[in-house]
């Protein structure tokens, strides 16, 4: 596969994927002392692995779960934080001001913090009253980190009595890895096919809903505008009939991500619609790969994994195919704003 290293790959993979008993006593410990309510911050990239996360929580837990851009939390505020409250946290740098600015103010008011973090001995290492280190590859393999978010939900759902299968999903969870390998190994010549196409073109559309709309959230911004500065348009799919249809047209290029999760039917109303008017529509399906050692009756639940392996993908080809390394930034950590 194009710019893959597969050894790097295993190893990280398969770093991150035994942190379950880690996180489990780091929910657990927390659950005991007792707590109201979960937020789930994040800034940029994270905050989209907290939208799917917390689509997560509210298909399958009647737990109180909030989500927050961390810039926003600490300036407005959000009267339902407290001294009861768990903030959860995810940074591969350690350093992301925003999240620390978010620690310092939880502490202050007195809510419990976790942090899942990319780098030993960082700030947010520091700050978080509890944290987890996962594997770091300076590599987009996005659903590495992602994965440990998973094993926290779903510790919290289990520690409230929901879920009733979780023991044997996080059984299945184990052949996530390989799994997901085969996911890039299979889609990499899709992946080649639309970047060729499509390598010369200045603006996207994304759409997505449910459990991989912050796939597509992060696909826009952190890969095609910041790393290809390309103008891109992510509209969630429950949203896209409410205005943005009318800037649709025969050229537009449309990338929609459907999942498996019960919101498939909107994007089958996107799809349908797309397909009226315009010329450039491309599905990609997360149906259209199967993932080894994964029950059917946990499919929907694949998605964010598959369309992560997926983005990680295209984003390689789009790199190669317009000679505009990913790497490079005009201002993000280049200067001071």
């Amino acid at each position: 596969m194009l710019n893959f290293d597969e050894k790097i790959y295993k190893e990280a993979s398969n770093y991150n994927i035994n942190l379950k008993g880690e996180i489990d006593e780091v929910v657990d410990k927390v659950c005991k002392k007792g707590f109201k309510n979960i937020f789930l911050v994040g800034a940029g990239g994270t905050y989209s692995d907290m939208l799917e996360v917390e689509a997560v929580f509210k298909a399958y837990s009647t737990l109180d779960v909030y989500i927050e851009i961390a810039a926003e939390l600490y300036t407005l505020g959000n009267k339902h934080l407290t001294d009861e409250s768990i903030v959860v946290v995810m940074s591969e740098s350690g350093n992301t001001k925003e999240i620390i600015k978010v620690l310092d103010y939880a502490k202050e008011i007195g809510a419990e913090t976790i942090a899942f973090i990319g780098t030993p001995n960082s700030p947010i290492e520091k700050a978080a009253d509890n944290h987890v280190r996962y594997m770091n590859t300076n590599e987009t393999f996005m659903d590495h980190a992602f994965v440990n978010l998973y094993y926290l939900a779903f510790r919290f759902m289990h520690n409230n009595g929901e879920f009733p299968k979780y023991e044997q999903f996080m059984k299945e969870m184990k052949s996530l890895p390989e799994g997901l390998l085969q996911v890039r190994k299979d889609f990499d010549s899709v992946a080649d096919e639309y970047t060729e196409k499509y390598k010369d073109e200045k603006e996207f559309m994304i759409s997505s809903t449910g459990n991989t709309w912050g796939a597509s959230y992060c696909f826009a911004m952190c890969i095609l505008e910041e790393m290809q500065w390309l103008k891109t348009k992510s509209i969630h799919g429950a949203e896209l009939f409410h205005g943005t249809l009318e800037l649709i047209n025969r050229d537009t290029k449309m990338m929609l991500f459907k999942g498996e999760d019960a919101t498939r039917p909107l994007m089958d109303r996107v799809e349908n619609f797309a397909n009226k008017v315009c010329n450039h529509v491309t599905v990609f399906d997360t149906k259209d790969y199967p993932i080894e050692g994964i029950s059917e009756e946990f499919r929907d639940l694949m998605s964010p994994f598959i369309v992560a392996a997926m983005m990680e993908r295209l984003s390689k080809h789009f790199e190669e195919k317009r000679k505009h390394n990913l790497s490079i930034r005009r201002y993000y950590k280049v200067m001071d704003y």
